[in-house]
């Protein structure tokens, strides 16, 4: 599972601290963590963790991600499907759904 945090301000030190702590998480777990500049602050990723949905919800509010995002992820039921390219490997082939499947050049 891959937890993002979302910083809206261009606060080194808090950006800091939250990537410290991860990293100290992923250390233990195996896990890699990114930290990034944005225009407006930071985001913090940690790819790997052996957790699920919601307790990455959990991790985001703790570590301070942005409550915009976490409203919208916590009241998502399920994560949508793409509209026009979605595929998934099925039996060692590959199954194509969406506005892809009915051109007849595309290759299945």
């Amino acid at each position: 599972m891959r937890v993002t945090i979302d910083i809206d301000e261009k606060n080194w030190l808090r950006a800091y601290s939250v990537w410290s702590i991860l990293n100290y998480i992923c250390m233990e777990l195996g896990c890699t963590v990114y930290i990034r500049e944005t225009k407006k602050g930071y985001h913090v990723k940690a790819h790997g963790l052996p957790i699920d949905y919601l307790t990455s919800i959990r991790m985001r509010e703790i570590l301070g991600d942005d409550t915009v995002r976490l409203k919208i992820d916590l009241h998502r039921i399920i994560k949508p499907r793409q509209v026009l390219w979605s595929w998934k490997k099925l039996n060692g082939e590959i199954q194509i759904h969406g506005i892809w499947r009915r051109i007849p050049w595309a290759s299945y």
